[in-house]
């Protein structure tokens, strides 16, 4: 937060600074980003960037050593007794004991480790496409541009966070499947979530992908922008909508990205966009599928309408056949009346000719 609270602050001096300059964009482009280094350079802001990454290291090495000792802590016997009555003995199951500087602490240290350097920064250039596309153009970053775009990561301790609080994540789901040959971690819980939450997992997922989509690519296309006089994507919310149009695929064309980095982000926003959607076609599917007691209903209601269909149909034919047979009486009844009348019963013949 404090690294984009300096990266808006810095863009805004360098915009009131340079808002009335008659130079051309073109000409004044690396008087801009000199100016941004500056100010970057001169920054405080960083120095509280760094104190509090490292305090977040502190907790980080406490956090895997506590987080040590509760997954090789024996499950209580009246939580396996009472509230799990399961056919698993936890007394016969050995927790191998974990080394909590692991691979995992050593990921998660080196995006604490992620920073902008306190007062030093320096010029990246990158050529792209003009507007005109005859030719090329320097897009000129700072160093401190990427290591924002990178210190992102840091959104999945947020998502980590979340995820302890679920019934997928407790001491006991984590000895549990920690018998059936696997760990408890985000992956398993971010299934259990898709599986028995399909909609509220896939949509929230979404709405931050939008988000911090949005924000990378600002962070890309704004210096190309400002060098050059193209204010499209100064606003966030056009960020967001190119972002939208591109995660669902429908490509209007009327926002795109002209730098390099940011056409990288179009196109993971755009793969990553299509995985989700298809997970949220099946989950929209999923709401109009029938229950398993709606599935007995709806079969049992076919069924009966079949019988009743059957039913009709053999009374339609008894009907058309007894008729038939009346009809061929009739026409003897002549000749043969007093056999007819025998067998007949002549209120039976008016009703059926009827």
């Amino acid at each position: 937060m404090l690294a984009i609270v300096e990266y808006e602050y810095t863009f805004k001096q360098v915009n009131d600074a340079f808002s009335e300059s008659p130079e051309p964009f073109i000409d004044r482009a690396y008087q801009e980003v000199q100016l941004r280094l500056e100010l970057s350079e001169a920054s405080f802001v960083r120095v509280v960037i760094v104190l509090t990454s490292l305090v977040g290291i502190i907790t980080l090495v406490y956090r895997h050593f506590i987080k040590s000792k509760w997954i090789n802590k024996d499950l209580p016997s009246e939580i396996s007794q009472n509230l799990f009555p399961l056919n698993i003995d936890f007394s016969l199951i050995i927790f191998d004991t974990r080394d909590w500087f692991g691979t995992s602490f050593w990921l998660e240290a080196m995006v604490f480790l992620i920073w902008p350097i306190p007062y030093y920064d320096f010029v990246i250039t990158i050529y792209t496409i003009n507007i005109t596309r005859d030719g090329t153009v320097p897009v000129y970053y700072l160093f401190s541009d990427f290591i924002l775009a990178f210190m992102w990561i840091r959104c999945l301790f947020i998502l980590r966070a979340v995820f302890n609080y679920t019934i997928f994540m407790d001491i006991y789901s984590k000895k549990l499947c920690k018998s059936y040959g696997f760990t408890a971690n985000v992956r398993f819980t971010f299934k259990c979530l898709l599986t028995s939450r399909p909609g509220y997992t896939v949509g929230t997922v979404l709405f931050f992908s939008v988000l911090i989509l949005a924000y990378l690519i600002r962070i890309f296309e704004m210096p190309y922008g400002q060098d050059y006089g193209i204010i499209t994507f100064n606003s966030y919310f056009t960020a967001i909508w190119c972002i939208i149009i591109t995660m669902t695929t429908v490509g209007f064309g009327d926002v795109v990205p002209n730098t390099v980095p940011g056409k990288l982000i179009v196109i993971f926003a755009a793969l990553w966009g299509t995985f989700l959607i298809s997970i949220l076609i099946l989950s929209v599917g999923n709401i109009f599928k029938l229950s398993r007691k709606e599935q007995q209903a709806h079969s049992h209601l076919l069924q009966t309408r079949k019988a009743a269909n059957s039913i009709t149909a053999f009374m339609k034919y008894l009907l058309a056949k007894k008729r038939y047979n009346l009809d061929q009486l009739g026409e003897g009844r002549d000749d043969n009346e007093g056999m007819i009348e025998a067998r007949v019963d002549a209120a039976d013949i008016a009703k059926y000719k009827r």
